[in-house]
């Protein structure tokens, strides 16, 4: 079972190789058949004679019997084989940016300015995944994140996260409407932090939150903190997941 688990989940994360679907074995089962044959046909080889024969020895042969014992464990030949998935993709610029705009309901503005001049996701466009031909030359993607992909996400997710509770704290919640956001010190055992916790993750990954994914994120409010720093640490933690990152 283990094994079957390990095959299952490198055809999840996209180390399977190319789609289709994953044998017991591969290369190393066919190699396996073909050594079997060649020791089955040394054996007969040597259980006859120079003419053709077949000696005494064989009659004793047939009359072994093959005992097996079951110890409800998948053992290599048994696995069959395993269905291969995609792997996942990568969330590059105007996806991330669209999302987390939808999920936050902020207008069509740049919620994210680098110096005042520069929407965040023009300032970061190459580690966010995208490419300009006219004005960087850059006629196709980077294949795979960079080592600054992860800051230019968590700038642009900070940034719309807390644009949202800055709206929030000055007219009607759209979002952060279970929690008070004036609150000076936000109380952990707050009732609105579990609710406040749910809807974010069904905005952000469309789902509701684990038992445990809800205590960690309510553990931000363990220590003093305000209604609106909770706000902001709550949906930034939840929008830099590998999840919402992934499709």
């Amino acid at each position: 079972m283990h094994r079957r688990l390990q095959i299952a989940a490198l055809a999840v994360f996209g180390f399977g190789g190319t789609p289709g679907c994953r044998c017991n074995g591969g290369e190393d089962a066919d190699a396996g058949v073909d050594a079997g044959s060649t020791e089955a046909t040394a054996t007969t080889d040597s259980s006859t004679g120079s003419n053709g024969d077949a000696t005494s020895g064989t009659d004793e042969s047939l009359g072994a019997e093959t005992v097996t014992q079951d110890d409800g464990s998948d053992s290599e030949d048994d696995l069959g084989c395993v269905p291969e998935v995609d792997p996942l993709l990568w969330k590059r610029a105007d996806a991330l940016e669209a999302d987390l705009m939808r999920a936050l309901e902020l207008g069509p503005d740049p919620g994210c300015i680098e110096l005042g001049t520069t929407p965040c996701k023009a300032a970061h466009l190459v580690p966010l995944g995208g490419n300009d031909p006219f004005a960087l030359s850059l006629y196709e993607p980077m294949p795979r994140p960079l080592a600054t992909t992860g800051m230019a996400v968590e700038r642009l997710a900070l940034a719309l996260c807390a644009q949202r509770a800055a709206l929030d704290a000055q007219g009607e919640a759209r979002v952060f409407g279970h929690i008070d956001l004036a609150a000076q010190t936000l109380a952990a055992d707050d009732p609105g932090l579990g609710p406040q916790v749910s809807d974010l993750y069904r905005r952000l990954l469309a789902r509701d939150p684990s038992d445990v994914e809800t205590e960690i994120v309510r553990g931000l409010a363990a220590e003093p903190i305000s209604g609106r720093d909770f706000a902001v640490a709550a949906c930034f933690a939840i929008a830099t997941t590998t999840e919402f990152m992934t499709f």
